[in-house]
């Protein structure tokens, strides 16, 4: 991965500070506070060639190359994430686990 790339990436996150949420279950009528961490997310969706170009396996949807990737399991995703980070530099911090 180039560096290039990399730097692309990291301009297009944008930093969510830490904070607090209120959340509910209107079910029980019960309120409770959480607290969050500071995280980074993508002012944007990831897109077919960002995809192709961290994972090399072609969606094969060259013509909606900016397109968003769509019909992609939650493992997928979190493997795209995983190998991001790893070619990125930075720690991983999504995990799965294999159901066999």
């Amino acid at each position: 991965m180039t560096n290039d790339l990399i730097q692309t990436i990291d301009s297009l996150m944008v930093n969510i500070p830490a904070g607090e949420v209120v959340l509910r279950n209107d079910r029980i009528k019960k309120e409770w506070l959480v607290q969050i961490q500071p995280f980074l997310l993508a002012k944007y969706a990831v897109t077919i060639k960002l995809y192709d170009a961290i994972t090399n396996s072609p969606l094969n949807n060259f013509d909606k190359n900016h397109k968003p990737v769509v019909n992609i399991s939650w493992n997928d995703a979190i493997a795209f994430c995983n190998v991001l980070s790893k070619k990125s530099g930075i720690k991983r911090i999504l995990f799965y686990f294999l159901h066999l």
